[in-house]
């Protein structure tokens, strides 16, 4: 991946460019069924995974084929100065709580999901197909439990 995790996709045949981050890059990846649902992912497999599957890219604005993908310099070197995402929701930590917390990586929601105990909500995936798993009731010799179900593959 690159240093800092972004990609910029470049159109030459209409100018467009587009930023990517590795949150952008799993959900374009689930998009497109190269990759199944996981809890916590691999985000050098991500990365790597859509480095290598550039080449059948389109413009998003013009639907050439002409994309380039290329790795962004780190924040810090384009002189506006230290610009962080957030490492849950991938959205960008203002300028002001960096300076009041330097090393937080969290943006101010995200940080307060955490405080409060709900951010361990994220959906539970299927180990057999990805797809997103619910919870049941299930009813066996007179007793009642909830059970992880599979909607898609019925496991």
């Amino acid at each position: 991946m690159a240093t800092n995790g972004y990609y910029e996709l470049a159109c030459s045949a209409c100018g467009s460019r587009e930023l990517i981050g590795p949150l952008q890059m799993l959900d374009r990846l689930h998009a497109a069924g190269m990759l199944k649902r996981e809890r916590d992912p691999d985000w050098e497999l991500v990365g790597e995974l859509f480095r290598a599957t550039s080449a059948a890219r389109r413009c998003k604005d013009c639907g050439s084929a002409a994309v380039v993908l290329q790795p962004c310099a780190d924040a810090a070197d384009d002189g506006w100065g230290d610009v962080r995402c957030c490492e849950r929701c991938g959205a960008t930590i203002p300028a002001e709580r960096l300076e009041v917390f330097p090393d937080t990586q969290l943006c101010v929601r995200c940080q307060r999901a955490r405080d409060r105990g709900t951010d361990d909500a994220e959906p539970e995936y299927c180990p057999r197909c990805g797809a997103v798993m619910q919870l049941r009731l299930s009813r066996s010799a007179g007793l009642a439990r909830y059970v992880m179900y599979c909607r898609d593959c019925g496991r």
